[in-house]
Protein backbone atom coordinates (compact mmCIF):
# COMPACT_ATOMS: atom_id res chain seq x y z
CA UNK A 1 0.00 0.00 0.00
CA UNK A 2 1.54 3.37 -0.75
CA UNK A 3 1.68 6.38 1.77
CA UNK A 4 0.32 9.32 0.75
CA UNK A 5 2.62 12.52 1.30
CA UNK A 6 1.66 14.83 3.79
CA UNK A 7 -0.50 17.81 2.27
CA UNK A 8 -3.00 17.09 4.76
CA UNK A 9 -0.08 18.53 7.42
CA UNK A 10 0.58 21.40 5.12
CA UNK A 11 -2.59 22.32 5.19
CA UNK A 12 -3.06 22.78 9.09
CA UNK A 13 0.25 24.33 9.08
CA UNK A 14 -0.97 26.80 7.03
CA UNK A 15 -3.83 27.67 8.75
CA UNK A 16 -1.48 27.98 11.95
CA UNK A 17 0.69 30.71 10.46
CA UNK A 18 -0.25 34.09 11.91
CA UNK A 19 -1.34 35.88 9.09
CA UNK A 20 -2.69 33.93 6.07
CA UNK A 21 -4.96 34.27 2.77
CA UNK A 22 -6.59 30.72 2.17
CA UNK A 23 -3.17 29.15 2.23
CA UNK A 24 -1.10 31.62 1.02
CA UNK A 25 1.44 33.64 3.20
CA UNK A 26 1.15 37.27 4.13
CA UNK A 27 4.55 38.39 5.67
CA UNK A 28 6.00 42.24 5.72
CA UNK A 29 7.93 43.85 3.47
CA UNK A 30 10.61 43.85 5.98
CA UNK A 31 10.81 40.17 6.40
CA UNK A 32 10.54 38.95 2.61
CA UNK A 33 13.37 41.75 2.09
CA UNK A 34 15.72 40.24 4.82
CA UNK A 35 15.24 36.67 3.75
CA UNK A 36 15.82 37.76 -0.09
CA UNK A 37 19.36 39.53 1.00
CA UNK A 38 20.07 36.29 2.98
CA UNK A 39 19.89 33.99 0.25
CA UNK A 40 21.94 36.10 -2.02
CA UNK A 41 24.20 35.80 0.06
CA UNK A 42 24.21 32.16 0.42
CA UNK A 43 23.31 31.78 -3.85
CA UNK A 44 26.76 33.51 -4.31
CA UNK A 45 29.15 32.30 -1.96
CA UNK A 46 28.15 28.66 -3.30
CA UNK A 47 28.03 29.80 -7.09
CA UNK A 48 30.99 28.04 -9.40
CA UNK A 49 31.16 27.22 -12.73
CA UNK A 50 32.31 23.34 -14.44
CA UNK A 51 34.58 23.00 -17.46
CA UNK A 52 33.85 20.96 -20.52
CA UNK A 53 35.47 17.72 -19.41
CA UNK A 54 32.27 15.99 -18.13
CA UNK A 55 29.74 14.06 -19.61
CA UNK A 56 25.97 15.01 -21.54
CA UNK A 57 23.46 12.69 -21.25
CA UNK A 58 20.59 13.37 -22.93
CA UNK A 59 16.68 12.11 -23.32
CA UNK A 60 15.49 10.43 -26.40
CA UNK A 61 14.75 13.48 -28.71
CA UNK A 62 16.36 15.79 -26.45
CA UNK A 63 19.33 18.48 -27.63
CA UNK A 64 21.64 20.73 -25.45
CA UNK A 65 20.49 23.92 -24.53
CA UNK A 66 23.37 26.27 -25.83
CA UNK A 67 24.63 29.26 -23.71
CA UNK A 68 23.26 32.57 -24.23
CA UNK A 69 24.63 33.92 -27.26
CA UNK A 70 25.28 30.37 -28.71
CA UNK A 71 23.23 28.75 -31.98
CA UNK A 72 20.73 25.86 -31.06
CA UNK A 73 19.30 23.43 -33.92
CA UNK A 74 16.66 23.24 -31.39
CA UNK A 75 15.80 26.67 -30.98
CA UNK A 76 15.84 27.10 -34.67
CA UNK A 77 13.26 24.59 -35.14
CA UNK A 78 10.90 25.26 -32.34
CA UNK A 79 11.90 28.52 -30.86
CA UNK A 80 11.88 26.64 -27.49
CA UNK A 81 14.63 28.31 -25.30
CA UNK A 82 14.23 30.46 -22.04
CA UNK A 83 13.63 33.96 -22.40
CA UNK A 84 16.80 35.64 -20.96
CA UNK A 85 17.04 39.73 -21.56
CA UNK A 86 20.11 40.68 -23.78
CA UNK A 87 21.68 42.88 -21.53
CA UNK A 88 22.47 40.96 -19.29
CA UNK A 89 26.21 40.16 -18.37
CA UNK A 90 27.57 37.02 -16.69
CA UNK A 91 30.55 37.07 -14.31
CA UNK A 92 32.11 33.44 -13.75
CA UNK A 93 31.14 31.87 -10.13
CA UNK A 94 29.06 35.03 -9.27
CA UNK A 95 24.99 35.29 -9.41
CA UNK A 96 24.48 37.41 -11.66
CA UNK A 97 20.74 39.36 -11.50
CA UNK A 98 18.89 40.34 -14.32
CA UNK A 99 16.14 42.96 -14.11
CA UNK A 100 15.89 41.43 -10.27
CA UNK A 101 16.42 37.87 -11.70
CA UNK A 102 19.06 35.26 -11.32
CA UNK A 103 20.71 34.99 -14.37
CA UNK A 104 23.24 31.56 -15.77
CA UNK A 105 24.35 31.97 -19.12
CA UNK A 106 25.10 28.79 -19.49
CA UNK A 107 22.78 26.54 -16.06
CA UNK A 108 24.16 23.24 -17.58
CA UNK A 109 28.03 24.49 -16.60
CA UNK A 110 27.03 25.72 -13.17
CA UNK A 111 28.30 24.09 -10.06
CA UNK A 112 27.31 24.25 -6.65
CA UNK A 113 29.66 24.19 -3.59
CA UNK A 114 27.80 21.28 -1.57
CA UNK A 115 30.77 21.05 0.51
CA UNK A 116 30.10 24.93 2.16
CA UNK A 117 26.19 23.72 2.14
CA UNK A 118 27.02 20.84 3.71
CA UNK A 119 28.98 22.58 6.88
CA UNK A 120 26.35 24.27 6.96
CA UNK A 121 23.75 21.65 7.60
CA UNK A 122 24.41 17.49 6.35
CA UNK A 123 20.18 17.87 4.99
CA UNK A 124 21.23 19.24 2.01
CA UNK A 125 20.19 17.16 -0.92
CA UNK A 126 20.26 19.32 -3.72
CA UNK A 127 19.35 23.30 -5.70
CA UNK A 128 16.94 23.94 -7.94
CA UNK A 129 17.00 27.21 -10.25
CA UNK A 130 14.27 28.20 -12.46
CA UNK A 131 14.86 30.72 -14.88
CA UNK A 132 12.78 33.68 -15.65
CA UNK A 133 11.86 33.68 -11.82
CA UNK A 134 13.39 34.08 -8.35
CA UNK A 135 13.59 30.39 -7.69
CA UNK A 136 17.21 29.84 -6.96
CA UNK A 137 17.64 27.60 -3.56
CA UNK A 138 19.00 24.87 -1.67
CA UNK A 139 16.85 21.96 -1.15
CA UNK A 140 16.23 20.45 2.02
CA UNK A 141 15.76 16.39 2.43
CA UNK A 142 13.39 15.73 5.40
CA UNK A 143 14.69 12.96 7.49
CA UNK A 144 11.42 11.35 9.68
CA UNK A 145 8.07 10.19 7.22
CA UNK A 146 5.34 12.28 8.63
CA UNK A 147 7.70 14.76 10.23
CA UNK A 148 8.08 17.95 8.21
CA UNK A 149 10.71 19.91 10.48
CA UNK A 150 12.12 22.10 6.95
CA UNK A 151 8.30 23.63 6.33
CA UNK A 152 9.38 25.75 9.12
CA UNK A 153 12.77 26.05 9.14
CA UNK A 154 15.75 27.30 7.29
CA UNK A 155 18.86 25.79 6.32
CA UNK A 156 20.77 27.27 9.77
CA UNK A 157 17.23 25.58 11.09
CA UNK A 158 15.89 28.45 12.47
CA UNK A 159 12.67 28.83 12.22
CA UNK A 160 11.10 30.96 9.33
CA UNK A 161 7.64 31.67 8.07
CA UNK A 162 9.52 30.70 4.84
CA UNK A 163 10.78 27.75 5.58
CA UNK A 164 12.30 25.76 3.07
CA UNK A 165 12.44 24.26 -0.15
CA UNK A 166 12.21 20.51 0.20
CA UNK A 167 12.38 16.89 -0.76
CA UNK A 168 9.73 14.52 1.61
CA UNK A 169 10.87 11.62 3.90
CA UNK A 170 10.09 8.18 2.55
CA UNK A 171 9.14 4.97 4.59
CA UNK A 172 10.34 2.21 2.29
CA UNK A 173 12.54 3.17 -0.37
CA UNK A 174 13.89 6.70 -1.39
CA UNK A 175 13.52 9.59 -3.57
CA UNK A 176 15.79 8.34 -6.15
CA UNK A 177 14.11 4.94 -6.70
CA UNK A 178 10.22 7.13 -6.90
CA UNK A 179 9.00 7.70 -10.57
CA UNK A 180 8.01 10.80 -9.85
CA UNK A 181 10.05 13.02 -7.74
CA UNK A 182 8.35 15.49 -5.37
CA UNK A 183 9.49 18.82 -4.34
CA UNK A 184 7.48 21.65 -2.19
CA UNK A 185 7.97 24.79 -1.29
CA UNK A 186 5.74 27.52 -0.04
CA UNK A 187 3.89 30.45 -1.67
CA UNK A 188 4.04 33.77 -0.01
CA UNK A 189 1.37 36.29 -0.78
CA UNK A 190 3.79 39.11 -0.49
CA UNK A 191 7.06 38.49 -2.19
CA UNK A 192 8.89 36.46 -4.75
CA UNK A 193 10.41 34.11 -2.76
CA UNK A 194 10.25 30.41 -2.19
CA UNK A 195 7.89 29.06 -4.74
CA UNK A 196 5.30 31.91 -5.14
CA UNK A 197 6.61 32.49 -8.78
CA UNK A 198 5.27 29.42 -9.81
CA UNK A 199 1.85 30.81 -10.03
CA UNK A 200 3.41 32.14 -13.52
CA UNK A 201 3.69 28.77 -15.09
CA UNK A 202 -0.42 28.86 -15.08
CA UNK A 203 -0.19 31.13 -18.34
CA UNK A 204 0.65 28.52 -21.13
CA UNK A 205 2.22 31.03 -23.06
CA UNK A 206 4.51 31.58 -20.10
CA UNK A 207 5.55 27.62 -19.97
CA UNK A 208 6.90 28.02 -23.57
CA UNK A 209 8.88 30.49 -23.14
CA UNK A 210 10.46 28.93 -19.86
CA UNK A 211 10.31 25.57 -20.15
CA UNK A 212 13.16 24.45 -17.95
CA UNK A 213 14.16 23.86 -14.73
CA UNK A 214 17.38 23.15 -13.76
CA UNK A 215 18.41 20.45 -10.04
CA UNK A 216 22.03 20.41 -9.08
CA UNK A 217 23.40 17.93 -7.35
CA UNK A 218 26.97 17.23 -6.00
CA UNK A 219 28.31 15.23 -8.70
CA UNK A 220 25.60 16.68 -11.98
CA UNK A 221 23.34 18.80 -13.31
CA UNK A 222 19.61 18.00 -14.47
CA UNK A 223 17.71 19.40 -17.01
CA UNK A 224 13.97 19.04 -16.88
CA UNK A 225 11.47 20.27 -19.47
CA UNK A 226 8.11 21.26 -18.29
CA UNK A 227 5.38 18.84 -20.02
CA UNK A 228 2.08 20.14 -17.85
CA UNK A 229 0.79 22.18 -14.98
CA UNK A 230 -2.43 22.38 -13.08
CA UNK A 231 -4.67 22.44 -9.81
CA UNK A 232 -5.14 19.47 -7.90
CA UNK A 233 -6.58 18.27 -4.61
CA UNK A 234 -4.48 17.96 -1.57
CA UNK A 235 -5.31 14.07 -1.67
CA UNK A 236 -4.77 13.86 -5.09
CA UNK A 237 -2.96 10.55 -6.26
CA UNK A 238 0.00 12.86 -7.30
CA UNK A 239 0.55 13.25 -3.25
CA UNK A 240 1.08 9.56 -2.73
CA UNK A 241 4.84 7.94 -2.40
CA UNK A 242 6.28 6.03 -4.04
CA UNK A 243 5.05 5.03 -7.74
CA UNK A 244 7.62 2.06 -9.26
CA UNK A 245 9.01 3.30 -13.33
CA UNK A 246 6.92 1.04 -15.73
CA UNK A 247 4.03 -0.01 -13.46
CA UNK A 248 0.71 0.29 -14.68
CA UNK A 249 -0.23 2.49 -11.47
CA UNK A 250 2.53 4.61 -12.55
CA UNK A 251 1.14 4.81 -16.68
CA UNK A 252 -2.07 5.56 -14.79
CA UNK A 253 -0.70 8.56 -12.56
CA UNK A 254 0.98 10.33 -15.70
CA UNK A 255 -2.47 10.06 -17.95
CA UNK A 256 -4.34 11.75 -14.78
CA UNK A 257 -1.65 14.45 -14.60
CA UNK A 258 -2.48 15.06 -18.54
CA UNK A 259 -6.14 15.07 -18.21
CA UNK A 260 -6.34 17.08 -15.12
CA UNK A 261 -3.79 19.49 -15.96
CA UNK A 262 -4.98 22.95 -16.99
CA UNK A 263 -2.20 22.07 -20.05
CA UNK A 264 0.18 19.69 -21.49
CA UNK A 265 3.02 20.79 -23.76
CA UNK A 266 3.98 17.55 -25.59
CA UNK A 267 2.82 13.91 -25.27
CA UNK A 268 2.24 12.11 -22.02
CA UNK A 269 5.45 10.52 -21.01
CA UNK A 270 6.02 6.83 -21.41
CA UNK A 271 6.18 4.95 -18.04
CA UNK A 272 9.66 4.43 -17.95
CA UNK A 273 9.86 8.24 -17.61
CA UNK A 274 10.99 9.78 -14.90
CA UNK A 275 8.80 12.91 -13.80
CA UNK A 276 9.42 15.96 -11.24
CA UNK A 277 6.67 17.56 -9.73
CA UNK A 278 7.13 21.24 -8.13
CA UNK A 279 3.83 21.56 -5.68
CA UNK A 280 3.05 25.00 -3.84
CA UNK A 281 -0.28 26.06 -2.63
CA UNK A 282 -2.13 28.04 -5.40
CA UNK A 283 -4.98 30.69 -4.53
CA UNK A 284 -7.53 28.72 -4.41
CA UNK A 285 -8.20 27.88 -0.72
CA UNK A 286 -7.34 24.13 0.06
CA UNK A 287 -5.86 22.98 -3.17
CA UNK A 288 -2.18 22.67 -4.86
CA UNK A 289 -0.46 24.18 -7.84
CA UNK A 290 1.58 21.46 -9.27
CA UNK A 291 4.12 22.32 -12.30
CA UNK A 292 5.26 18.66 -13.60
CA UNK A 293 8.57 18.12 -15.57
CA UNK A 294 9.85 15.61 -17.82
CA UNK A 295 14.01 14.47 -17.70
CA UNK A 296 15.99 16.23 -20.86
CA UNK A 297 19.79 16.63 -19.91
CA UNK A 298 22.31 15.32 -17.33
CA UNK A 299 25.79 16.75 -17.44
CA UNK A 300 28.07 14.42 -15.51
CA UNK A 301 31.15 17.14 -14.22
CA UNK A 302 33.61 14.32 -14.07
CA UNK A 303 31.87 11.82 -16.37
CA UNK A 304 29.89 8.82 -14.83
Amino acid sequence: MKLRVFLSIIIVSCLMSAVTVGNIFIVSQQETQAMETADIEIRDAVNETADDSGETVLAEGEESVPAEGEESVEAADTNETSTQASSAQTEEGQTVQNNGLPYYADPMRRKIDFDSLEAINSDVASWIYVPGTHIDYYIMQEQVPDEFYYLWRNIYKYQSEFGSIFFPAYREGSIEEDAHQLIFGHHMAYGEVAFSDLMSYHDRSYAQENPYIYLYYPDRVERWKVWSAGTFDPYDDIYYLDYDLGSPEYESLLEHIGEKGDYTLSNTPSASQRVTMLSTCDNTHGYRFALTCTWAETYYYNGR
